[in-house]
């Protein structure tokens, strides 16, 4: 039995094969919490093996393109991996995955990633555990010293533009549009807050709290100042009267300092898990951005199934793709490698870890 490419008429039975396995005894479809990954024009991305029928297993790829400071990915997201419990252990769930990673090849993704607890079932496929995330755990303690007078609304009918306008003033971003956003805005089990200046009714800050079923009390969204956002967060803390979280990328210091100054928690976070698909662009890519930072002399690439790193002279070859994923993203460090200079450890400690980290809704 090999994975394919469903029809468009075989949605009905990917939506109750889904529901049954992934979200059983929940009101809501699967597909409502991954609108992007579940819609018309994402179809070819979806992979399942069937039987006379019936759906045995399933995995859906998301190409998406995401934007750092330095650089422009093509990500491979992969998610709703499940095989029909009576059929686990043939090897189903291997052959959906590697049919995602196939298509990933072949839309020239630059790396796939995934979410999972299961990182020895997917090291076998060549991912590795990468990237990092800060979250900062807020309670009753929690008090803005600065706190800005906002119009404060809980509800998804806020205009999507208002949001995507804040939500592009982020260094670290997927490329959205107000019509993704719009989608996002409907997922189940969600709560959409947003603070807006009283004088001018701009919208200054907005927090999203839960998707479906995963993020309970997390704010996986949010965009605005720093000041709106402290003001905002503290009153969602005070209506839901618990303890909610804020996760961000590592590289919001600013956000995380005057926090934690507030009395928030904070822990540390590993992102998820990556595998470099196309890894000749990848390494031009990582190169380019070094090169924009002015170093010039940097050494960053793949030849005959072999990467080369380092500066001016002072370079290591090895064949792991794991090291390489662990060094870009973290949290390995360039001297766990190789016995490299001072000068180009102090270079790799300023280019590596990359900022890189997805938002709550992009992820599936």
């Amino acid at each position: 039995m090999e994975a394919r490419a469903p029809q468009s008429q075989e949605w009905k039975q990917i939506d109750n094969f889904l529901n049954e396995t992934l979200r059983k005894d929940i009101k809501w479809s699967l597909k409502d919490e991954y609108p992007l990954a579940f819609e018309e024009k994402n179809l070819a991305n979806i992979r399942i093996i069937e039987e006379q029928g019936n759906i045995l297993s399933h995995a859906v790829l998301k190409p998406t393109i995401i934007k750092t400071h330095w650089h422009v990915f093509k990500v491979g997201f992969i998610g709703s991996v499940v095989t029909n419990e009576s059929h686990r252990g043939q090897g189903l769930s291997q052959s959906v995955i590697q049919s995602c990673i196939q298509a990933a090849e072949q839309q020239d993704c630059d790396f796939a990633m995934l979410w999972t607890d299961l990182f020895d079932f997917y090291q076998k496929f060549g991912f590795e555990v990468a990237g990092s995330e800060i979250a900062l755990q807020v309670n009753t303690n929690f008090k803005s010293s600065t706190k800005k007078d906002l119009r404060i609304l809980d509800t998804a009918q806020v205009s999507p533009h208002d949001i995507l306008k804040l939500y592009n003033r982020h260094n670290l971003k997927t490329l959205r549009t107000a019509i993704d956003i719009q989608k996002y805005l409907k997922i189940p089990n969600s709560e959409v807050f947003t603070g807006w200046n009283r004088l001018t009714n701009q919208l200054e800050a907005y927090c999203v709290l839960g998707k479906g079923a995963d993020f309970h009390n997390y704010i996986h969204e949010w965009g605005g100042s720093v000041s709106a956002l402290l003001s905002l967060v503290e009153s969602i803390q005070e209506k839901k009267n618990e303890s909610i979280t804020l996760i961000t990328p590592p590289q919001c210091e600013n956000l995380i300092r005057q926090m934690e100054a507030l009395g928030a928690q904070k822990q540390f976070g590993v992102l998820g898990m990556i595998k470099i698909i196309n890894p000749t662009n990848f390494c031009k890519k990582i190169k380019k951005g070094a090169r924009a930072l002015g170093h010039d002399q940097f050494i960053f690439e793949f030849r005959d199934g072999t990467y080369y790193f380092g500066y001016g002279q002072d370079v290591y070859q090895t064949t792991a793709d794991s090291d390489m994923v662990r060094l870009v993203f973290g949290p390995l460090k360039a001297d766990q490698i190789h016995e490299f200079s001072n000068q180009t450890l102090e270079i790799f400690k300023e280019l590596f870890p990359i900022p890189f980290w997805v938002w709550g809704w992009d992820s599936i």
